[in-house]
């Protein structure tokens, strides 16, 4: 795992990052935004929105996890099964609004960009 740092690491330097995964034929880095691409306030901004919005998502899915074991945990303790129901359901709640935020923020630089 830790040589996938090294790797990013050793192409900080070049300019075009953007062929980052596909010279070195790894199928692990995967780059999401490369900051050499972005000139302009509007594109910061988007790429800091799309940065915020994939680690929501990311938190979403580990408190998904977090109520399906609480759940599983539960062992009859009709609390502790509501509760765990009621963190699955808040948490496909906020998947949605962030993949509704995604399409407004698409939408909104589209329009905005044109």
């Amino acid at each position: 795992m830790l040589h996938l740092f090294s790797i990013l690491h050793a192409l900080a330097q070049d300019p075009d990052a953007s062929k980052l995964g596909k010279e070195l034929n790894n199928p692990y880095v995967i780059p999401i935004a490369p900051v050499a691409t972005v000139h302009t306030v509007g594109e910061y901004v988007t790429f800091i929105i799309n940065i915020v919005l994939y680690l929501a998502g990311a938190l979403a899915v580990i408190y998904i996890l977090y109520g399906g074991i609480t759940y599983i945990t539960a062992g009859g303790d009709e609390a502790k099964a509501t509760k765990a129901r009621t963190a699955i359901v808040n948490a496909v709640i906020g998947i949605i609004i962030i993949l509704l935020a995604f399409v407004i923020e698409k939408l909104a630089s589209s329009l905005l960009a044109g």
